[in-house]
């Protein structure tokens, strides 16, 4: 029996040759776990198998949804060819081999898997930190700030003297006068004379200005001794009205609510969280704070909502949901709806501007395939006003559903942390029509019948066999997206095709469990035979037909099994 082999005579493989012997199954795609590794992009992860048998014959058996041409012919997935000596062979646009009789001259090699694999980081959400503000503290200040008196008190009169005493007087009334003009005080007179009686309650200080003139050191006593008094009165007033202040000032700081570093969702006195939802879409609702003052206006496919976050609801919070019916979206892949969307957006507002990479996460992932949802962040200016936010894009059938989330700019550093972690988190999906969700493509059959998809699904589903349901779920799409854009839809396919999608996604949670608990059992046993093997298979059943349709394939693609 003539020996035979595979030779590429175009493509990224060209030169390339490998033997085909009798009793051998050779699959090859870009995946590490193929006999033969391709490197063209627009090559599946596993594409196709060939197998032969012990009398020499050879057949194909296509994997992959993408571009497969035999002998100038093309093939859809699930198709089983004969191949013969001659038979050419293209996968994508540019990867050719062909099937020739092995010259034992050539130099053939065999190319060996490897375990090594790319793996994508996504980002992860979710961040939150509280804490608040040192009390101010006051230090009160001595009173001898307060005031600095200056003033002299009036010296009490003397009392009236005798007449025969009238004569001893005279040389004290010359030097009282004297003392008073020299101390600045009044001396009360009676008939033109000063006198001390014997028994008169007369200060000291009287005294010495009436007997004779005082000295320099008395002086300063009586001053130093009126200024103490007065000091002494208005300390008096002061420090009733300081301890006053003080103990004002003290409460207020004390009873005053801590403002916080960063913004949390604000709640009643009782810790219970103040929240309510508004729906936009029979399936779809936003959840925002129901804080006193929150405003809603616009109608069901057009809400805006104005409300405050954080425990002193001191941050404005806007939101603004629309939901549109777009049918240019059927024939879009889910980013590129999600571009188109940018570009419009950014036409209409000069002011728009998105900022970072944009991330795609799953909603209701305990439920069939999820339902994806791309967000990016943003700033903009309406009128006088600077904000920051996300902006939240997601698709069901031709509805398309977008979310923008918030605050005001200058609020961004205490805001941030609350935004990553809740903003995702404000839009609810219903859960009973998460399995039967589907969105538009770029990629779906164009020129057969809703019934002939839906009857070769059905045919495949029979099968219950992994490997088919990316066919399956290609012409599920396909039978839909034609159903939608047509003028008049028969409700009975458009259902049969929803329960088929349904009914194919509890196949694979079911699967895709299994493999789980198996992967994670030869985790803890170290057998890296089977966890290789687990991971293969994986990656052949949730190929590229299932990006930005099903959360398990980015999972899959991270080797993310626990």
């Amino acid at each position: 029996m003539t020996q035979l082999r595979i030779s590429f005579t175009g493509g990224d493989n060209r030169g390339e040759q490998y033997p085909l012997l009798p009793e051998q199954v050779v699959s090859l795609g870009r995946s590490h776990s193929n006999t033969i590794r391709l490197s063209a992009p627009d090559v599946s992860g596993k594409h196709l198998i060939i197998r032969t048998d012990k009398v020499g014959n050879i057949s194909v058996e296509v994997l992959s949804s993408r571009t497969t041409v035999v002998n100038g012919k093309n093939a859809s997935i699930g198709d089983m060819l004969k191949l013969s000596p001659g038979s050419t062979v293209q996968m994508g646009s540019a990867t050719v081999f062909v099937i020739e009789p092995a010259d034992d001259g050539g130099e053939m090699k065999t190319q060996i898997p490897s375990d090594d694999d790319e793996k994508t980081a996504l980002p992860t959400p979710g961040w939150k930190a509280d804490s608040g503000d040192d009390a101010e503290k006051t230090t009160a200040r001595s009173a001898d700030d307060f005031a600095t008196v200056v003033g002299k008190a009036p010296v009490q009169a003397p009392a009236p003297a005798p007449a025969d005493a009238a004569a001893k007087t005279m040389s004290g009334t010359i030097a009282g006068t004297i003392a008073g003009v020299m101390a600045g005080n009044t001396i009360l007179q009676s008939g033109g004379n000063s006198t001390i009686g014997a028994g008169s309650a007369v200060s000291e200080e009287t005294v010495a200005f009436q007997t004779r003139v005082a000295s320099d050191d008395e002086m300063d006593k009586i001053k130093k001794s009126l200024r103490t008094k007065q000091r002494k009165k208005v300390i008096l007033i002061a420090l009733p009205l300081f301890l006053f202040f003080a103990i004002a000032v003290f409460l207020y700081f004390y009873l005053k609510p801590s403002a916080e570093e960063f913004v949390t969702w604000p709640a009643d006195s009782g810790g219970n969280f103040l929240n309510e939802y508004r729906q936009v879409a029979p399936y779809l609702a936003i959840v925002y704070p129901n804080v006193p003052g929150c405003t809603i206006t616009g109608d069901d496919s057009n809400v805006e909502i104005n409300t405050k976050i954080g425990k002193l609801r001191d941050v404005r919070l806007h939101i603004i949901a629309k939901s549109v019916k777009d049918p240019a979206t059927l024939e879009q892949d889910h980013q590129q709806a999600f571009e188109k969307w940018m570009e419009s957006m950014l036409e209409q507002e000069v002011t728009l501007t998105f900022a970072g990479d944009r991330t795609t996460m799953f909603l209701n992932t305990t439920k069939g395939a999820g339902v994806p949802m791309t967000y990016i962040s943003y700033t903009r200016r309406v009128e006088n006003d600077d904000f920051w936010g996300y902006a939240l894009f997601l698709r069901n059938e031709d509805n398309v559903h977008t979310v923008m989330i918030e605050v005001e700019l200058g609020d961004q550093w205490r805001s941030e942390p609350f935004m990553r972690a809740q903003a995702t988190g404000m839009v609810i999906y219903a859960y009973q029509k998460t399995e039967e969700h589907w969105e538009g493509a770029s990629s779906y059959r164009k020129e057969t019948t809703v019934a002939e998809d839906l009857r070769e699904a059905s045919s495949f589903m029979e099968r219950e066999a992994p490997v088919y349901w990316g066919r399956i779920h290609y012409l599920l799409l396909s039978a839909l997206i034609k159903s939608a854009k047509s003028e008049n839809p028969d409700p009975e396919q458009v259902a049969d095709a929803k329960n088929m999608l349904a009914r194919l996604r509890r196949l694979q949670t079911t699967w895709y469990n299994t493999q789980r608990l198996a992967w994670q059992y030869a985790f803890q046993n170290e057998d890296k035979a089977t966890m290789n093997s687990i991971q293969a298979m994986g990656e052949s059943v949730f190929s590229s037909e299932f990006q930005y349709s099903d959360f398990r394939y980015d999972l899959i693609k991270r080797k993310d099994w626990k």
